[in-house]
Parts: structure tokens; sequence; C-alpha cells
């Protein structure tokens, strides 16, 4: 799903630079293009506050075929008197029970901790989502 609103949004910002030739020669170097979506993209969110997501577990040698930890990724919006939007993310995870019985130290419970920390940290939500995603689905062994 986030592969296809990314395929979207680089043909919707190829058309929009196509029409813009000489705003974008105007802007530096620096600036980071604004990222836009069209209505009928934004439309089956609209209204939502989570999306789960089943991550697969990728190792190679045959252990833990077929097990699948789930990320739920919450936020909310929410809007002051004067407008200005506020926004709060979060994730909860969901991981087979032998995971958590051979987590001696404890640190699986803190994968909710460790995506708050790298947002609040200025790092990218999504950027934030794949960390925890890759931390969950492991390392693919050849």
């Amino acid at each position: 799903m986030v592969r296809k609103l990314r395929e979207r949004k680089k043909r919707n910002s190829m058309r929009t630079r196509r029409g813009d030739e000489d705003e974008d020669e105007e802007e530096e170097e620096g600036e980071e293009e604004e990222e836009r979506y069209d209505t009928g993209e934004l439309l089956p969110y609209m209204g939502k506050t989570c999306l789960d997501l089943e991550v697969p577990v990728l190792n190679g040698k045959g252990e833990g075929e077929g097990e699948v930890s789930g990320l739920r990724v919450m936020w909310k919006i929410e809007f002051d008197w004067t407008g200005e939007a506020r926004s709060d993310i979060g994730v909860l995870v969901g991981m087979p029970g032998k995971w958590r019985k051979h987590d001696e130290r404890g640190q699986l419970s803190g994968i909710p901790r460790l995506f708050d920390e790298l947002v609040q940290g200025g790092e990218d939500p999504l950027i934030a989502v794949r960390t925890v995603v890759s931390l969950l689905a492991g390392e693919q062994t050849s």
C-alpha cells in the first residue's frame, strides 16, 4: 500500500514538475519538496485513526516459518481553538507468545518506547515505522 502511494506521488510530482519548471528553478536547492496527494488517494484513509500491518518473520533457516507479528500504527490529530493542528502518533506491537517467553531482558516491550523516541527526536514517522518493522522482521539469511 505504501509502495502504491509512493508511485502515485512520483507520477503526480512528475506532472507538476513539467508544468512548473520555471518555479522549480527559483527554489533553493536545500529546500525539500512538499508532499501532495490527490483527494482520491486520501479519501479511503479519512476518519481512520489506525493502520494494522502484519510483519512476517524473515528467516531463511526454516525456523519460525509462518510466524507473523502485528504492528498497529495509531495517530490522533486535534485542532486547538486557533485552528492549529497537533498530532500524536504511536505504535502497538503484537507478537507470538514464544517471543515474549524468550525475551528475558524485556527488550521487545520497549519497541513502542523506541518508536516514540525516534519521532520525538525529529525522525520522520515513516522512517520510524520502517525501523520498527525491520526490528520485528529480522534479517533475511540465505
